[in-house]
């Protein structure tokens, strides 16, 4: 992304990233780092609008949706399998956000407005 570069990864099975900004040189230095203790999926917000979500193979989530000022975007994961992944949620202006995260067969496990 411009002169930010971005890696999710897991420590000690916690999900995590990290953020390199590009310098005068050309060079890649690390800017930011965030690691989310004792969770399976994690999303982060590392850019306006744009999420990056890690899990580990705790991970029980296997689809989620975000709606955006009603307009509603779907991911989906797979189950148990350490992952990374980015989702764009639709560009709305001021935004009221709600989340739903579902099993593999289809269950809401959670919902958060």
């Amino acid at each position: 992304m411009n002169d930010r570069r971005y890696a999710g990864f897991l420590s000690n099975n916690n999900p995590g990233y990290i953020q390199f900004q590009k310098n005068k040189d050309g060079n890649y230095r690390w800017q930011h780092i965030e690691v989310n203790v004792n969770e399976a999926f994690s999303v982060f917000a590392p850019e306006p609008l744009l999420f990056l979500i890690v899990t580990n193979e705790e991970n029980k989530i296997a689809k989620m949706q975000v709606s955006v000022n009603g307009q509603e975007i779907e991911q989906e994961f797979t189950p148990y399998k350490a992952s990374v992944t980015w989702m764009s949620p639709p560009k709305t202006g001021k935004s009221h956000y709600s989340y739903k995260y579902y099993d593999k067969d289809g269950e809401l496990i959670y919902y958060f407005k």
